[in-house]
Order: structure tokens, then C-alpha cells, then sequence
């Protein structure tokens, strides 16, 4: 049914907005929650099919597991609106800077117009609008649609973790979770992660969806008008914005892959089921990251080199760990952190597990952690049977763990929502309901009733018999997804998480296959107290089996930081957990797509503006992550798949250590497992990459509490930073790592020379990280890239120092007693006079929950004044038991830069030694 306004609609107002009976049944509520953030519900006359959300947390850490109430405003600063009648009847709500105007014409189809206001010019701009010949749908099948404008040339964002280009436009995406093993990173869908949010950004060569010319830019009296020519996104505000779905429900998104002469060019949301509940987002700041909830500042150990490995039905070595014999021709067989399946499937695992341990040692390996595979729950045929230790494999879990724990490694273990038939437990667990249950019809049959009368419910005691749990193809044999929905479900996997790994000395959880593909399209689920079909809540599972997991590992931990991985998720996740893009194949495309994915899940062009936050909100005053998840990488190298080649091997890894995941990570049919030492010729080359990632560890952990603390992606299309150089919003390589450098990864076989485009940055311009001269901005430089560098420059000015490591740290922990810090100053120009280039950064213990907001500040600044260089340090020391071991910085300017240098003694304890023109590690 087309949702159409039948009579004048009736206006009643409540805090922040307004609710129209538009007749029909339906009902639009309009609630302005914060100045840019304008919610939108159009309601059924029996109300809300799911009256909670889950994924709306502003600003918050976590959410109760029953969610929150979807009219919640706690935690929204609810501006002052302003909400009239224009001259035409149509209503219109507005916060000052974001407008909705809703047409009231009797028998048109219902539309909202938006719109911003150019504080510049004092007018009101178009900025997105409802597809005037038809918008909303609301179908008695239960589903849903709501359809928008759009123009030739409009690019699209977000929607998570997607294959192709960032650019979504062309694009229809399938909006569900599936087990996307070996998939094509340019062209599968869906994938593994439920994301139902984009970003629109106008083009300024678009014109208007018929065609037949520019309107004009000021909207008519009336609050709609014609869409004026696009823009590209403003300092100041508006010209873009975000659409977020708060439903669960299967759906679709569509980008312009779709096409209909009758109703000129669109974009869609198409949902089989659920509520049209839709958050419209205004650019600059569109604040997706900080509406979801804040982003887990992880241990810092989780930063160093690990992995991991799902164990599969044959024999798997490890990921290689680089060594410090130079004598290439003897590769070691063992990872230098990661999971894998020849150990935890050996008969022998656990002497395996302790003998590579021990080998690392000898030969100085760099680890932090190492992922088990589920092989140590494998039963004696050989099933995955999740929380149980198979004692002829390990005899000893509590001994293995201790051997790791003392040798400053962490174990995590692979955990799986679903109990094989032939678990031990799965009776009990069937007998008390924990599992998703079977749709009416099948319950009803297995208790004796006839199917028609769909006597489905979860007892309160196991002797009521009218429940039947699903059962699915999961791995190898059926089983049953464990119902997270219900509290007595989510207490049990708590006390097995405790009981089955924490309490045995395992620090963290790998929650693993957990997409919930229950082939029962009409199951159901416990809803805490109310059923509710689990085709509503489907990817909520996923969250809450993390949750439940989070949960387990702070209640066995309470004063340290959790430490979890998952494959599927929608947004919140980044609540609890890191992930990462699945089981990628090994091929050169797989590598650019992937960091495209990536970049896609965590990043966003809309950037901060200089408009302040509003009094009283959270909001932060920075940039936005697109989908708002920001801990996360790919498995180096390829999960499915050949073996990678040697040079296919070197270029992933060196693109690997910029992401905050970092692992190699593999199941190569048919060929040896990828490891850092497949191909001894180059096996120098990935171990100098790996150590150059120990280096980083300081500057990437300030990124991470950035994403915490300010919702900034640690990595970042170049659009992000420099969104007004149109050059930076063309299809490119090329990222930035946090705000001081500018990444160009060689991504094609055989490439050793490498275009890269140096954005324009206000005169400031670049600095070769390896070579130390300086360029200009708004150029393209081609730079050498043989095959044991990776391709880096550095902007000059701003926050744009980058603090490293001791380069023989030999974990993520152990940073010595020093910092080199490589500083970019700005070049010689009198405009510069006084502008400092600076390093902002804190150290802590990186693993205590109270030292999340504690820890020493650091700071080193070079500041360019009359001809010379002026260094200064400082340092801020808060009452704490953790004591800084720093003792010495090393502030290190570029080869390139020949201005005398002053400096100035840091504050407390800091010796500041300076040292001009010497390359440091690596």
C-alpha cells in the first residue's frame, strides 16, 4: 500500500517534535533528538512490530540486553525546535539547522523535503527529498519500503562491510549475514556484517532527476521545491547526510541498480518485514559512530602481530613466525601468533602448542597473542562441540595457558553459537529452551498439536513440552543456534565462558560463525518474555552472543580491558568486539577490494565542521566513522585459495600493518598454509614489515583512543582529511593512517613505481618518510617501490608527528624506556611563522580499565620562527599507581630539513635528546 495523506492530517505535539494521523492507518512521528539528527517513524495501526532497538546507544558503552525502548530519548540533548504551518498547509519541524517539511496535499502521495541552513548565507538548502511520485509502501505482507530522489552523479557510503568501491552508487546490496567463505571481494553480496546505513554526498556536476536542466538552488515557499545542483560537502555544513534504518529485518538497499521510467532516478530501502523507524543525519558531522555507541578502546597488546584460524576437517599449519637467523632457506613452521589447525587437531596438541611456544623464544619472535582454533573442542569423531577440551589432545588446558601467560602471550578461543545434536549438553539445553525455536507448525507437530494451531512457547520448566528448538546444517552435522534473546540463554553461555576458558587461564573470545543462517524462515525466539519471530532480530544475535561474551570476560576480570573478535555483527558491535572481513581469496584483487571494504566499514566523508556541539550533548566535535566500526583488518595473505606468491605475500603484509587487525590467516587448499615464511627469499622482507608494525604500536594506539574518544577512523579514504580537493574523491589506493600519514600500498604484481596524489593541504605539504625531501600538495610524485618499501609520506604541520617505539620491542607491551618521534615541520614560509607541528599522545598501562582515561600526556611540538626550529616536550603526570618507565624522547626532523634547530627541556622527568637528520626504524 502506498501510504497517501486520505484527509488533512491531524498534528499533535509531543517533546521534540510532532506525530501526524495521515490517515489509512498510519501514523508519521517526527522527533528532533539532536540539532543534525532528526528521527522518523511511520506507524501501523497496530503499532510497532519491535518496540526496541538495539543498535541506538548515543554515546554509550553498552545497552541492557533487552535494548532500549525505541522513543528513548536518554542520552539525545532534544534541542528547541521550531515547528509551523507553511503558506501551502505543509508542516514543517526544524532545529535551527536541520528543516523536514511534510506535504500535506489530500490524496498526493505522503513525502518529506530536507533541508540545511548555509549559516553563510542565511538561506535554507536542499539536501535530500522523498521521491515525489511515490516514497512510502507499507505492505500487508509486513513489508516495508521508503524510496528517495536521486541525481546523476550522487555518490553513496557506508552500508558496512561491502565488496566493490566505496562508492556504492549503480549498487543494490542484500542486507544479511551469510557464510561468504572464498568470496569475490569486487562482486559478492551479501557478505558477512548487517549494516543498514548510508551517506549521500551531492556531486556539484549532478543535475535533476528528470534531466531537463538546473533547477534552481533556493527551495519555494512551499518547503519542497526542485533539488538545485550538487556540491561538494561544505566546511561549514550540510551537502550531505546519512540515512539509518533502525530495523533488523531482511532488507535491501539500492543505489540506482534499479530503474523505472516512471518515476525518474532513486534510491531504495526495501525491508521483507518490520518498522519504517529511520534516523536522518546531517554532514558535516554526521555522528553514525557516536549514535551506536562508543568504540572499546582495546588492550594495547591486541595491537601486535596475531591471528587466527577456524579449524576445518584437515590437517593446517600455523602461520610462520619470523626469526632472526638470516639463513632464508630454513623457514620456521610456526607462527608468530595465530591459530591453527595442525596444532589444535594434532593427537599431540598441546606438546605442539608448548614446543612452538618455546621455539618463538629461541628465536626472539615478536607475539602478543594466539587464537585456538576450535579443533581443542573437537570430540572423538571429530565435531566441533563448543566449550569442551578434548583431554587426548590437551590434557592440561590450565598448564597451557600458564606456559603462554608467562611468556607474555594471550590465548583467545574460538566459541560457536550452535550446539551439534551430539553435544553433551544439547539435551539439557533443548529440555530448558535455550535454543531458537522451530516455527509454530513444526513445534506444534512435535508436541502432538495439530500444525495449524501454532502453539509455540518457551516453558518455564522443562516438563512443558510444546517447544521444539530448530535445527540447522551447521558445519558437518545439525544442531541448534542458542537463543540470545533469552536471558537464561545468555546465563548460560556466560557461565561456560567462564568456566570452560577464563577460569582456565584463556584471556579473550574469537566468537566465530555466528550469521544465525537458520534455514527456518518462521522460527522464534524468546524476545525476553515476548516472542518474537526471529526474522526481526536476526543479526541481534550476533551482538548479543558478543555481549554475553563481554560480559563473562569483565565479571572474571573486572579492573582489565576485554579483549574479543567477531565475524558478523550490525552496528553496536564496536561496543564489544574487533572484526574482520571474513574468509577473503588469495588473488591481487582481493587485496585492493579488501581495503576498500575496510575503509568502507570505518571510514566517512563527512568531517567535522567548525559549528560547536550543541550545550549539553555528547557529541564529539571530530570526524565520523561511516559505519561507525573502526577495529578491524583482513586476513593477510587470503584465507581461501591458492598459497599467495611470494611478491602477492610481502605487498599484503606491508598493507597489513597499518590496520589495527593485523594477522596472517589462511586455508589454502591444495598448498602449503600462508605464513610469513612461505617463500624464504622473501621471508627478510615480511619480517621487516612486522617489525615496522611493533614501531608503530604508540602512534596506532593513540589512533585507537581517538576512535574512542573523538569517533575518529584510525584509517581513512583521503576524502576524510581533505574533503574540498575534488582530486581526493576519485577511485584511489592510496589512505591515510590517522592524520600525519599518507599511505600508497603497491597493490599490482610487478609494480616498483607508484603514482601517488599528494592532496592540497592549505601549503603545508608532504614529506618522504624514507627519502626525508619535502613536497607540495596538489601534485602527483611517483616514488620508487621496490619490494622491501612500502610507499609513505608524512603531512607536514598540525598533529601530524608520529611517536614509535624502541625498534627491538619484542611485544606490544614492551616499548622500552624511550620514543622516537618523527616530526614534519612546516616548510619555510613567513606564514608558518609560529605554527608548531605536534605529537599529542598517552601512555598507560594499556590493559587496565581505569587507565582508559588516566595515563601520562606527552606532547613534542616544533614550532618554525624566524629562520630556525623551536622543540619543545611536555608531559602531564596524573596521580596514578601505574608509573611511566619512559625516560628519553627522540625527536627525529627529516633528512631534507637543513633550519637550525632550538630546543626547549620537556616538563617532570623527560630528557629530551634531539637528533636532526638521522633516519630512525625502519
Amino acid at each position: 500500500m502506498l501510504a497517501r495523506l486520505v484527509r488533512e492530517p491531524r498534528l499533535t505535539e509531543h517533546k521534540g517534535g510532532c506525530t501526524l494521523d495521515i490517515g489509512g492507518g498510519l501514523t508519521l512521528s517526527l522527533t528532533c533528538v539532536e540539532v543534525d539528527i532528526i528521527r522518523v517513524s511511520l506507524l501501523r495501526p497496530s503499532g510497532r512490530a519491535l518496540d526496541r532497538s538495539w543498535m541506538v546507544a548515543p554515546g554509550m558503552a553498552s545497552l541492557p540486553e533487552e535494548g532500549r525502548p525505541k522513543e528513548s530519548t536518554e542520552g539525545f540533548a532534544m534541542p528547541d525546535t521550531t515547528l509551523e504551518r507553511t503558506v501551502d498547509g505543509s508542516v514543517r519541524l526544524s532545529t535551527g539547522r536541520l528543516r523536514v517539511t511534510v506535504g500535506t496535499a489530500v490524496g498526493e502521495p505522503l513525502r518529506l523535503t530536507w533541508a540545511w541552513h548555509d549559516e553563510a548565507t542565511g538561506d535554507w538548502k536542499l539536501l535530500l527529498r522523498d521521491r515525489p511520485t511515490g516514497a512510502y509502501y507499507v505492505g500487508a505482507d509486513g513489508r516495508v519500503s521508503h524510496y528517495v530522489s536521486r541525481r546523476r552523479g550522487d555518490a553513496y557510503f557506508g552500508c558496512g562491510e561491502r565488496s566493490g568501491a566505496l562508492n556504492r552508487a549503480g549498487r543494490r546490496f542484500d542486507l544479511r549475514c551469510v557464510d561468504a567463505m572464498g568470496y569475490d571481494a569486487e562482486r559478492s553480496d551479501p557478505l558477512y556484517k548487517f549494516y543498514p546505513f548510508y551517506i549521500g554526498k551531492p556531486c556539484a556536476s549532478s543535475a535533476d532527476p528528470s534531466g531537463t536542466g538546473e533547477p534552481p538552488e533556493a527551495l519555494g515557499p512551499d518547503g519542497h521545491g526542485e533539488p538545485p545542483p550538487l556540491r561538494a560537502v561544505s566546511r561549514g555544513g550540510g551537502g550531505a547526510y546519512g540515512v539509518f534504518y533502525d530495523s533488523m529485518a531482511r532488507a535491501a538497499l539500492d543505489f540506482g541498480c534499479e530503474l523505472n521510467n516512471y518515476h525518474g532516478l532513486f534510491a531504495s530501502y526495501q525491508a521483507e518485514c518490520g518498522d519504517l523507524d529511520y534516523y536522518v543525519l546531517l554532514g558535516p558531522r554526521a555522528r553514525f559512530s557516536w549514535l551506536t555507541g562508543e568504540t572499546l578502546l582495546p588492550p594495547r597488546w591486541s595491537l601486535g602481530y596475531s591471528g587466527e584460524r577456524p579449524s576445518l576437517p584437515r590437517p593446517l599449519h600455523g602461520l610462520a613466525a619470523p626469526h632472526a637467523s638470516t639463513d632464508l632457506s630454513t623457514p620456521l613452521h610456526a607462527p608468530a601468533a595465530g591459530s591453527t589447525m595442525a596444532f589444535t587437531d594434532a593427537p599431540d596438541a598441546q606438546r605442539q602448542l608448548e614446543a612452538f611456544l618455546a621455539e618463538c623464544a629461541a628465536r626472539q619472535v615478536p607475539l602478543s597473542s594466539f587464537q585456538l582454533s576450535s579443533g581443542y573442542s573437537s570430540s572423538a569423531a571429530g565435531r566441533r562441540h563448543v566449550f569442551t577440551w578434548n583431554s587426548g589432545k590437551v590434557p592440561d588446558p590450565d598448564g597451557l595457558a600458564a606456559a603462554y601467560a608467562a611468556a607474555g602471550v594471550r590465548l583467545a578461543a574460538n566459541i560457536k553459537p550452535c550446539l551439534l545434536v551430539d553435544h553433551p549438553e544439547y539435551a539439557a539445553c533443548a529440555a530448558a529452551a535455550l535454543f531458537v525455536g522451530a516455527s509454530g507448525a513444526a513445534s506444534a507437530a512435535a508436541a502432538g498439536a495439530p500444525p495449524s494451531s501454532g502453539a509455540v512457547f518457551w516453558p518455564s520448566t522443562p516438563s512443558a513440552a510444546a517447544y521444539s528448538p530448530e535445527r540447522s546444517m551447521f558445519w558437518d552435522a545439525d544442531g541448534s543456534h542458542l537463543d540470545f534473546t533469552n536471558p537464561a540463554a545468555a546465563a548460560w553461555w556466560q557461565d561456560r565462558v567462564a568456566a570452560a576458558l577464563l577460569r582456565r587461564g584463556i584471556v579473550g573470545t574469537w566468537n566465530d560463525n555466528n550469521e544465525y543462517a537458520i534455514e527456518d524462515e518462521h522460527a522464534l525466539c524468546h524476545g525476553f518474555g515476548r516472542r518474537v519471530p526471529l526474522r526481526l532480530v536476526r543479526p541481534l544475535h550476533a551482538l548479543l552472543m558478543c555481549q554475553a561474551s563481554w560480559r563473562a570476560q569483565r565479571a572474571h576480570a573486572p579492573g582489565e580491558r576485554p579483549w574479543l573478535i567477531s565475524r558478523s555483527g550490525m552496528p553496536g558491535m564496536q561496543r564489544y568486539v574487533q572484526t574482520w572481513s571474513g574468509d577473503n581469496y588469495t588473488e591481487w584483487k582481493t587485496l585492493r577490494y579488501n581495503l576498500w571494504m575496510g575503509l568502507g566499514l570505518g571510514t566517512s566523508p563527512l568531517r567535522s565542521g567548525p559549528t560547536p556541539a550543541p550545550s549539553g550533548s555528547p557529541v564529539c566535535d571530530a570526524r565520523v566513522g561511516l559505519s561507525g566500526c573502526f577495529n578491524t583488518g583482513h586476513d593477510v595473505g587470503g584465507f581461501a585459495g591458492p598459497p599467495p606468491p611470494a611478491e602477492m605475500l610481502v605487498r599484503w603484509v606491508q598493507s597489513g600493518v597499518f590496520h589495527p587487525r593485523f594477522t596472517i590467516h589462511s586455508w589454502n587448499a591444495g598448498g602449503p598454509p600462508t605464513s610469513a615464511w612461505l617463500h624464504p627469499g622473501v621471508a627478510a622482507l615480511v619480517l621487516d614489515a612486522i617489525r615496522f608494525r611493533y614501531a608503530l604500536i604508540p602512534y596506532l594506539y593513540s589512533l585507537l583512543r581517538s576512535a574512542r574518544d573523538e569517533c575518529v577512523p584510525p584509517l581513512r579514504p583521503t576524502w576524510f582529511d581533505f574533503e574540498e580537493d575534488d582530486r581526493c574523491w576519485r577511485p584511489s589506493d592510496d589512505f591515510m593512517c590517522g592524520p600525519a600519514l599518507l599511505v600508497a600500498n603497491v597493490l599490482d604484481a610487478g609494480e616498483r613505481r607508484r603514482d601517488v596524489y599528494l592532496p592540497q593541504n592549505g601549503g603545508r605539504g608532504w614529506w618522504d618518510w624514507h627519502g626525508g625531501a619535502w613536497h607540495p600538495g596538489g601534485e602527483t610524485l611517483t616514488l620508487d617501490a621496490p619490494l622491501d618499501r612500502i610507499p609513505l609520506l608524512a603531512a607536514a604541520g598540525g598533529r601530524c608527528c608520529v611517536p614509535l617505539a624502541d625498534p627491538e620491542a619484542r611485544s606490544a607491551l614492551d616499548g622500552g624506556i624511550s620514543r622516537t618521534v618523527r616530526v614534519f615541520p612546516l616548510p619555510p614560509d613567513p606564514a608558518f611563522d609560529g605554527v608548531a607541528a605536534e605529537a599529542c599522545w598517552v601512555e598507560d598501562d594499556g590493559v587496565s580499565d581505569a587507565a582508559q582515561g588516566a595515563g601520562t600526556q606527552l606532547s613534542v611540538s616544533v614550532t618554525a620562527r624566524d629562520g630556525s626550529l623551536h622543540v619543545a616536550a611536555a608531559a602531564v603526570w596524573p596521580e596514578s599507581a601505574w608509573s611511566c618507565p619512559l625516560q628519553t624522547i627522540n625527536v627525529v626532523l627529516p633528512p631534507g630539513e637543513k633550519r637550525p634547530v632550538q630546543s626547549i627541556a620537556p616538563a617532570a622527568d623527560l630528557r629530551l635528546e634531539l637528533v636532526v637528520g638521522k633516519r630512525p626504524h625502519p
